[in-house]
């Protein structure tokens, strides 16, 4: 079983939203985009708990009660057949089969709906959820109802992961589930039988305290002062084996330490409040498809914690299906396989959604690719940069520019190499704007020393969205020594830039920018001498790319000035820099 669809409309602050799914959902967004609502629009349809509740009229969206709210969750079916025992997807879609019945037709076998429709009652002041399911749209039968349940609570558990969640309170809470009587052994009840008997003893030792027993006959004299009667007032101590669990407390045994401490700190808390809820939902829904909506899990967690959760969420699968909500790039640290879904305009909220998978070329290097990738996700505008003196030199040049590009949602990421197709793709399915500022490289062939492969333009060709430009053909360069090359070489480049500069406009329209040559020869030819240090453009050029990081940090420390900054964004050169900043 596999989730592929969310619809939702007229709820909340959602119109219309369609939105894919996968098994694994991260939503995140700006605050107050509507994160909470879509988690609270999964909790309607198949939670009771929330569902029995109705909606009130702020539940429409725009308190537009003319339109019935609704809730559709498209489902896939197709693993039913596995064998494989082992396999919950399978022995899920077989449990929503079997407790379906004749809901499914024969005409889609492979996709099923549940459906929520609420049309506001005036009268009543309230929107009645009325459930109903099928295989498509058009042909949906209304769900089974006993009283508060229906049978879709006979497949689903919603578990909702509170982000304030206190240990204290939810241990108390949940004592009982975790410590249920079937779970008890011969050995369990012969013990409950000593500590009854041993319980009686405390509690006759305790009533025959002198204490006690004093204050028991002062007591009876002074009631008797008000009314004679033949009695006596006793004070019976009622420790009870009933009620031993009521004073049970999870405590930290730190290992080779002989003492218990409490639970302390707000990280550790929340992190046994995640274990002991995963250990409850799995001994009170073992024979149901459980879904976890978990809300901001990275309050109160340090980074590294973060990271733990992460793997918890991702690689180890304690989590088959879930929803989660979130602003932290380490608590998607490894993600794989996993629907990202971003939540865009608070009034109007809109939705994208993109399936991500860690790309093959990726496969050794996934941390280094996904905190890249999970730091960005969360800004509406990145400009994605090759290495570290783009990096540096761009970085530098917005402090002095715009000091404010992150907080009004602009991210620059250095990627550290050429592969920037992967970060395109996610980027345009989730709606957000990207910019690519490149290098115009030209590769040598390894069988044919003076052929080259334009592969600087090529690799801005290949992230094109309509596909319609076709890549460049190779070029040959002839030299005779080493000198010689990396002036042909050079010369290529600006021959080419100049060759292709209807191309190159073409790629600035999609945002994408290439150099003439590379970013050092942009930087040469924007300073005058004076600004390179009394350099000529190719002893400039030479020094920054003797030592890239280095000396490109040591000319950003002692030469870069607010109006050099200014300068360099006003230039043709440098023009990906104004498009990113809105530079006027």
């Amino acid at each position: 079983m596999e989730f592929k669809k969310l619809v939702i409309e007229n709820f909340r602050n959602f119109s219309s939203i369609e939105i894919d799914l996968s098994n694994k959902n991260v939503i995140f967004g700006m605050n107050d985009s509507g994160k909470t609502n879509l988690l609270f629009a999964i909790r309607y349809l198949l939670d009771r708990s929330i569902r029995n509740k109705g909606f009130i009229k702020s539940d429409y969206h725009k308190h537009d009660i003319s339109k019935p709210i609704k809730i559709q969750l498209e489902i896939d079916l197709s693993d039913r057949e596995e064998d494989d025992e082992e396999s919950l997807k399978s022995s899920h879609s077989r449990l929503l089969i079997s407790t379906v019945a004749g809901a499914r037709k024969n005409a889609s076998l492979d996709t099923f709906l549940i459906s929520l429709e609420a049309m506001y009652d005036e009268k009543e002041l309230f929107g009645n959820p009325v459930l109903s399911w099928g295989s498509t749209l058009d042909d949906l039968v209304e769900v089974p109802q006993y009283g508060t349940r229906s049978d879709i609570d006979k497949i689903f558990q919603i578990v909702y992961v509170n982000p304030a969640i206190e240990l204290d309170a939810f241990f108390k809470r949940n004592r009982k589930l975790l410590f249920s009587d079937d779970t008890k052994t011969d050995e369990d009840v012969a013990l409950e039988k000593a500590i009854e008997s041993s319980i009686i003893d405390l509690n006759t030792n305790i009533s025959n305290l002198s204490l006690i027993t004093s204050v028991q006959s002062q007591l009876t004299d002074a009631y008797k002062s008000y009314r004679k009667e033949d009695l006596e007032i006793k004070i019976q101590s009622e420790i009870s084996i009933s009620g031993y669990l009521d004073n049970l407390t999870p405590y930290i045994n730190w290992n080779g330490d002989t003492q218990n401490y409490p639970t302390s700190g707000d990280g550790r808390k929340k992190l046994l409040s995640y274990a002991i809820n995963h250990l409850i939902s799995e001994k009170q829904y073992s024979s149901k498809v459980i879904i976890y909506l978990i809300e901001e899990p990275e309050n109160s967690l340090h980074r590294s914690v973060q990271v733990s959760l992460s793997k918890q969420l991702f690689i180890q699968n304690i989590y088959e299906y879930f929803f989660l909500t979130t602003h932290s790039a380490e608590v998607l640290y490894e993600m794989n396989n996993t629907q990202l879904i971003k939540i865009t305009n608070q009034q109007e909220a809109t939705g994208h959604s993109s399936y991500y998978k860690v790309p093959s070329e990726f496969s050794n290097l996934k941390k280094k690719l996904n905190i890249s990738l999970a730091q960005s996700i969360f800004y509406d505008r990145v400009l994605l940069v090759e290495g570290p003196s783009e990096y540096y030199l761009f970085s530098s040049i917005f402090e002095y520019i715009s000091p404010d590009f992150e907080a009004e949602g602009k991210y620059l990421l250095q990627v550290n190499g050429i592969n920037f197709k992967p970060y395109a793709k996610l980027y345009r399915e989730l709606g957000i704007e990207f910019f690519v500022k490149t290098d115009n490289d030209l590769k040598a062939s390894r069988g044919d020393k003076h052929e080259f492969s334009p592969i600087g333009f090529n690799r801005c060709i290949e992230i094109l969205d309509d596909n319609i430009v076709a890549k460049l053909n190779n070029y040959r360069i002839d030299f005779s020594s080493k000198e010689e090359r990396n002036q042909n070489i050079k010369a290529k480049k600006e021959e080419l830039y100049t060759m292709e500069y209807s191309l190159v406009s073409q790629l600035n329209s999609k945002r994408l920018y290439i150099s003439e040559i590379d970013l050092e020869n942009d930087l040469a030819k924007v300073l005058s001498k004076s600004e390179r240090n009394g350099m000529n453009v190719s002893d400039f050029v030479n020094w920054l790319q003797s030592s890239k990081q280095y000396n490109m940090l040591e000319y950003i420390e002692g030469d870069l000035t607010p109006e050099i900054a200014h300068k360099i964004v006003k230039s043709e050169y440098f023009k990906v820099l104004a498009e990113f900043l809105d530079y006027e």
